[in-house]
């Protein structure tokens, strides 16, 4: 008999599934993002250049490197870099 309790048992069991059938998913799903956001992010940095050129924005710089690093954050979530969505769970 095990020194484990039937609920930490089930507990191992369950999550160990889990967690192995899931870490495929989320690298290849974070695979897609990337491709989606590299694709957004510079159609954003081209509207972005659009509106600065045609005078619509007043301090066009410091807009574009504010959304461009917050799209960074949410990137580096999304994406796993480094394990950082690892960390937060």
């Amino acid at each position: 008999m095990s020194s484990e309790g039937v609920f930490s048992g089930m507990d191992a069991a369950v999550m160990n599934g889990l967690n192995s059938v899931l870490q495929g998913q989320m690298s290849l799903y974070s695979t897609l993002m990337a491709g989606l956001v590299t694709g957004s992010a510079t159609l954003y940095i081209l509207w972005r250049g659009y509106q600065t050129l045609a005078g619509k924005l007043h301090t066009p710089v410091e807009d574009v490197a504010w959304d461009l690093a917050r799209m960074g954050i949410i990137l580096a979530f999304v994406t796993n870099a480094d394990g950082y969505l690892d960390a937060s769970v």
